[in-house]
């Protein structure tokens, strides 16, 4: 009987293992340094989700904008209404300094 659970033990450890290996892989080469939630650092009402290359942009808990987004390097680019907007972006630590037409904006995580 020992030799069952030891053998059922191991067997359980075996497959845990290979899902974990296996299964853990990340397909989405698209993952931007931007992905996550930031709160306007002047105004915690705003807050800007960025994921999957959508940035969804909440003012007191309400949705008011999807904008789809694109980034290289620092770059970022916002598609709105078919417009392409170009800005730069930092992020240093948990802080998000970002520039669209000479306006910037100071978020952080």
């Amino acid at each position: 009987m020992a030799k069952k659970i030891f053998g059922l033990g191991t067997l359980v450890a075996i497959l845990a293992f290979g899902m974990a290996v296996t299964g853990c892989g990340n397909d989405d080469t698209n993952v931007s340094p931007l992905d996550g939630r930031w709160v306007y650092y002047d105004d915690p009402s705003q807050v800007w989700v960025f994921s999957s290359g959508i940035l969804r942009m909440y003012e007191e808990g309400s949705l008011v904008e999807n904008i789809p987004f694109s980034t290289s390097g620092n770059n970022i680019t916002l598609t709105m209404e078919g417009i392409p907007i170009l800005g730069t972006f930092t992020v240093a630590g948990s802080i998000l300094t970002i520039t669209f037409m000479g306006e910037t904006a100071v978020l952080r995580r």
